[in-house]
């Protein structure tokens, strides 16, 4: 069990620690690769941020030194800001899912976990900043998956199907919650057959449970160790574009000034990609 909690951990956190955005010209997603009088301009798929859904699921630290290690971890409570009421409670994550309101797309964000994650107000437990919003510039990996609603399940297809990531939620929680009660995964001896699920009750403390945010936005700062600086404006982000171009998915993020520069997450950072017609649909 402990191998099964430690695999689930890695798949839905994913920790890394470098920024995977850099910017592109306004019209980059009208650029046109034409060659040898081929059309290869790209395919574009751009969804309003307001046509998703967000859902949030937070795990908190416990940096009272009386608390059991094996205790000093948490689901984040509803008042975390609240310090006077939370003085020794810290954000350590803060993963996403972004379901789409009119189609069956299904984002996954999950955020860095930084070194510097205790110095001064510390990433994610500054709430000018990162209370109600996606910080892009604290944004590691992005999955892309579907939305089944039927089968109660978000599927993340990968090029093999024996490394098919499928997450099922209980229906009498959604559309409030998303609660997660059991998971389709690999690991990586090949040891576990991906097509069983893992019941999580018994993996997890807590149970894993995203709750929806009506009041989350997007924003990039561009520079992640000067967020809070006045001389970095932060820009509020409008559309999210998925991209086909020669045969490579794309993820890039348009700001609401169409005269501004775009952002695009770089390709290593886009886990799970399935075929773009899949997507479409």
């Amino acid at each position: 069990m402990k191998k099964y909690s430690f695999l689930i951990i890695i798949i839905i956190l994913c920790l890394s620690c470098k920024s995977g955005l850099y910017t592109v010209a306004p019209d980059y997603l009208e650029e046109s690769y034409s060659k040898y009088q081929i059309d290869y301009s790209p395919k574009v798929l751009s969804y309003d941020i307001n046509g998703f859904h967000i859902y949030v699921y937070n795990i908190c630290e416990r940096t009272d030194s009386e608390i059991d290690k094996n205790d000093r971890f948490c689901n984040c409570p509803e008042d975390f800001f609240n310090k006077s009421k939370n003085p020794e409670i810290k954000k350590v994550e803060e993963v996403y899912i972004l379901k789409h309101q009119h189609s069956d797309l299904v984002l996954y964000f999950t955020t860095f976990s930084h070194k510097y994650i205790g110095e001064k107000k510390g990433f994610l437990n500054d709430p000018s900043h990162y209370q109600n919003k996606i910080v892009l510039d604290q944004i590691e990996y992005i999955y892309i998956g579907r939305f089944n609603k039927d089968a109660n399940w978000i599927h993340f297809p990968s090029a093999k199907n024996t490394e098919d990531i499928i997450l099922h939620f209980d229906p009498d929680y959604f559309p409030g919650e998303l609660a997660f009660i059991k998971a389709n995964v690999s690991t990586s001896e090949n040891r576990y057959n991906n097509y069983e699920p893992i019941v999580l009750n018994g993996v997890f403390k807590d149970e894993l449970v995203y709750k929806l945010s009506p009041s989350y936005s997007i924003d990039f700062y561009k520079n992640n160790r000067r967020i809070g600086d006045l001389k970095v404006p932060v820009k509020n982000i409008k559309t999210i574009n998925i991209i086909s171009r020669k045969g490579k998915t794309e993820i890039v993020f348009s700001p609401e000034d169409p005269n501004q520069r775009l952002y695009k997450m770089a390709s290593k950072r886009i886990r799970y990609k399935p075929n773009f017609s899949i997507i479409e649909h």
